[in-house]
């Protein structure tokens, strides 16, 4: 999903994640699988530019879901989380809620 100066977009999955994607951003969905009698699956997003806002739901309850940027791998697990990706791609990340929020990036990992 690409938005432009004035777009935003919001999404909303079956297992109760969102994302909010702001203006002048580069989204991939690369992965989302989820199985509601388990209340468990996989979600993985890629950011190359632009801002988003993760809300994880029962999928980030059980496991990670991921975010690759151009600079950075994170993990984010039951939460809410702020990333954005500068023109030049360096990755900023806020977490604001949940259990915890890795980030890996030049072989260094640092979890909140």
């Amino acid at each position: 999903m690409t938005t432009s100066a004035d777009d935003r977009a919001h999404l909303v999955f079956n297992d109760g994640s969102s994302g909010t994607i702001g203006p002048n951003s580069q989204v991939v969905i690369d992965k989302y699988v989820f199985d509601p009698d388990r209340m468990n699956g996989e979600m993985s997003v890629s950011i190359t530019k632009g801002a988003m806002r993760f809300v994880g739901g029962k999928i980030s309850k059980t496991s990670e879901v991921t975010v690759t940027t151009p600079s950075a791998a994170l993990g984010i697990r039951g939460g809410i989380a702020l990333v954005g990706v500068s023109p030049a791609g360096s990755t900023s990340a806020s977490f604001l809620f949940g259990v915890s929020l890795s980030v890996t990036s030049r072989g260094v990992t640092r979890t909140i």
